[in-house]
């Protein structure tokens, strides 16, 4: 495996170059103009299947800027960073539909899956209690944290979600692998 520093934009990769791609929790952060091409680039690079999780909607996108405005400050005390918001609520969330615009310019001989991910309910409770968590963790570590987790995860993404994931499979994807 080797690191590539590249925008997102412009991927220094030929065609169909990697089996997967991941796009996790980063078209938010790119400026609306920038996200079809994204999106459009790493279509290009994937020859397999093609991951997108990005928070979606207009409950997340009002959760967003509750957070930001409310509990940044709190979690500047804490030294917990919470930026990420700001950039969520200064370029908007994307939607499902621009989603699967951008997916579907096209595109035959591909598959689109999408889901939801984690719970809005839920989600408010992790952005509440995130700081007490990672107090303990920090004490105890966070092994007994991931195995909690991996076992309540399959319980945790029934509507209404905070963040949409996209499964883009294309036509040559093995079977076994899809």
């Amino acid at each position: 495996m080797r690191l590539i520093q590249a925008s997102a934009t412009q991927i220094p990769l030929a065609d169909a170059s990697c089996d997967y791609v991941v796009c996790v929790d980063t078209l938010e952060r790119l400026p609306p103009r920038q996200r079809d091409t994204a999106i459009r680039e790493a279509l290009r690079v994937t020859r397999h299947q093609f991951f997108i999780a990005v928070p979606s909607g207009r409950a997340a996108a009002l959760l967003d800027k509750f957070f930001y405005l409310m509990l940044a400050p709190v979690y500047q005390l804490i030294h917990k960073d919470l930026s990420f918001l700001g950039e969520h609520v200064q370029n908007g969330l994307l939607t499902k539909e621009s989603i699967c615009r951008s997916i579907s310019v096209d595109r035959s001989g591909e598959t689109v899956q999408v889901r939801g991910n984690i719970n809005l309910a839920i989600w408010i409770l992790v952005m509440f209690v995130d700081p007490a968590v990672r107090r303990i963790t920090k004490r105890t570590g966070s092994g007994w944290l991931s195995s909690l987790l991996r076992f309540l995860e399959p319980y945790l993404n029934f509507p209404p979600t905070y963040r949409a994931l996209f499964v883009v499979s294309k036509e040559q994807c093995p079977v076994s692998l899809c």
